[in-house]
């Protein structure tokens, strides 16, 4: 399955998810080492920033995509890199429930 196809695949999961709202970052030639996968997680009414990087079963981000989700994680960014539609799903889902735990503690 070509990378294409398995973003499509993942954002057509993510956005039915409720408080999802995922969208394919368009190439505009300055977007090297961004995430495909842009978009916003709700976590207790407040938007945080998604990013995923989507590679092809077997292959993994280049040293670069690393640097920028490390950029976006550390700035609180619910960001990581998937291969399939189920590591996607469990990165925002997870992401999601750790933090609604912190929120209403």
């Amino acid at each position: 399955m070509t990378e294409k196809a398995i973003t499509n695949k993942i954002l057509r999961h993510l956005n039915q998810i409720s408080g999802v709202k995922a969208v394919k970052r368009l190439s505009n030639g300055n977007t090297n080492g961004f995430a495909d996968i842009t978009g916003t997680v709700l976590i207790c009414g407040l938007g945080v920033r998604l990013e995923i990087e989507v590679k092809q079963p077997g292959e993994t981000p280049r040293k670069l995509q690393v640097y920028r989700l490390k950029q976006a994680a550390e700035a609180g960014a619910c960001a990581g890199w998937a291969d399939n539609v189920q590591d996607a799903v469990d990165l925002v889902l997870n992401f999601r429930e750790y933090h609604e735990k912190r929120l209403s503690a």
